[in-house]
Formats: C-alpha cells, structure tokens, sequence
C-alpha cells in the first residue's frame, strides 16, 4: 500500500499535465481562428447555428445531374421541419438559390441549431447528389456555451469543420 501512493500521485500529476496541454491546445485553436474574420468563406451549407433572426441568405446549389424536383428542407434541432422550399427542377452544376431565412408561414426561426438537407431527384434516374453551399466573409468568431468555435456570417455560425475555401478578401483601390 505504501508503495502504491507515488504512483497514485504521479497519475495525478500526469493529469494536471495533460489538463494543461490540452487547455493550451483550444487557446491555440481559439487564436488561429481569430484569423478567418475578414477572410472569404464558401462553406457547406449542411448544418448551421442561429444566433438571431437570420435575414434573407443567398446559397449555392451543387447538383451532380440534371434533377426533376429539388427541395431545401431545414429541420430544427429536434429533427422538426421548420421551412421547405421547393427548386422545381435545375439543371446540373451549379445554380443559385436564397432563403428568406425564416421557417413556415414567414415566422422567425429561434436560435439554435439546424440541419439542412437537399432532396434532389430525377424522374428515371432517382436521386441526384446534391450540396449547398454558403459564400461570404466571416464576421466573427464566436465560442458557444456548450464549448464550440464557430465562425459568424452575419447572424449564421458555422463550424470550421464545414470550409471549402478561404480567401483574403482583396481590396479593389484601383477605381
């Protein structure tokens, strides 16, 4: 038993250790994400945070073929559907498309977490694959009560996890 104890508070001197490292690996994270505000963003456009009433929002529809019928369903956090919008049909690549950012009957959304899903069909060939994206420049970084990072576009916050591409954003002085 006595020989026990060292090794008891070695354990826990390694797990004051780790604390730290790991404490000084989100602050580092944290920092780094400092650098995307004032970048260029396209992002997917699969799941999304609202922080207030979202404003209307102008998406980027990727389909892999021609479609038929194309629907925009965004679902609450509870897995509800809160707003569809029905594409008709597009052709395939890309096309664009806006949300007026609000849910059923044009009532504001609560903030919370989102879902988006793309259904996107073709009348002989079934489904087509399908992606939405989300273009703009960040406009903060913000770090949710539950621990997460998020980048802000305007009232929307995205994971980082969901970047295509940055960009810095050029300033046009040439005029």
């Amino acid at each position: 038993l006595h020989d026990a104890l060292p090794i008891f508070e070695l354990g826990l001197e390694t797990n004051e250790r780790l604390e730290g490292l790991q404490a000084s690996g989100q602050s580092s994270s944290r920092a780094a994400m400092m650098d995307l505000v004032g970048k260029s963003i396209d992002a997917d456009f699969s799941s999304f945070r609202l922080k207030d009433d979202a404003g209307p929002v102008d998406l980027t529809l990727d389909l892999d073929g021609a479609a038929d019928s194309v629907e925009v369903v965004i679902y609450d956090e509870t897995g509800e559907e809160v707003h569809r919008i029905d594409l008709e049909g597009r052709s395939e690549g890309e096309s664009s498309f806006s949300w007026d950012g609000q849910g059923r009957n044009g009532e504001p959304l609560s903030p919370g977490s989102y879902t988006v899903e793309i259904i996107a069909t073709h009348e002989t060939e079934g489904e087509v694959g399908a992606q939405a994206r989300i273009s703009g420049v960040a406009n903060s970084v913000e770090f949710t009560d539950d621990g997460a990072t998020m980048f802000g576009l305007g009232s929307l916050l995205l994971d980082p996890g969901s970047i295509l591409s940055l960009t810095a954003v050029s300033d046009d002085t040439d005029a």
